[in-house]
């Protein structure tokens, strides 16, 4: 039987008001510096539940604390957690 984790309790604490695809989401922002095969340098990153964002997407709309970005690259981790480099729009 796989292994399936219940991330709710900690994103609610750190939680930012987050729509995608018009759905509510929780999740925590924050910016870091990054490198990987389409960007670098100093992007926000938005770190949720993988369950949360099925077929997140490239190009893909995301507001986050009522600013609007883009995803640019989405990174799952292998343990329901996905991370979402963003670009503001």
């Amino acid at each position: 039987m796989p292994f399936t984790e219940d991330f709710t309790e900690f994103f609610s604490d750190f939680d930012k008001p987050t729509t995608w695809k018009g759905i509510a989401i929780k999740g925590i922002l924050d910016r870091e510096y990054i490198e990987t095969s389409m960007v670098s340098g100093f992007h926000p990153i938005f770190t949720c539940e993988a369950a949360d964002v099925p077929g997140a997407a490239q190009g893909d709309a995301i507001i986050v604390d009522s600013v609007a970005y883009t995803i640019r690259e989405t990174q799952p981790d292998g343990t329901g957690i996905m991370r979402l480099i963003l670009e503001a729009v």
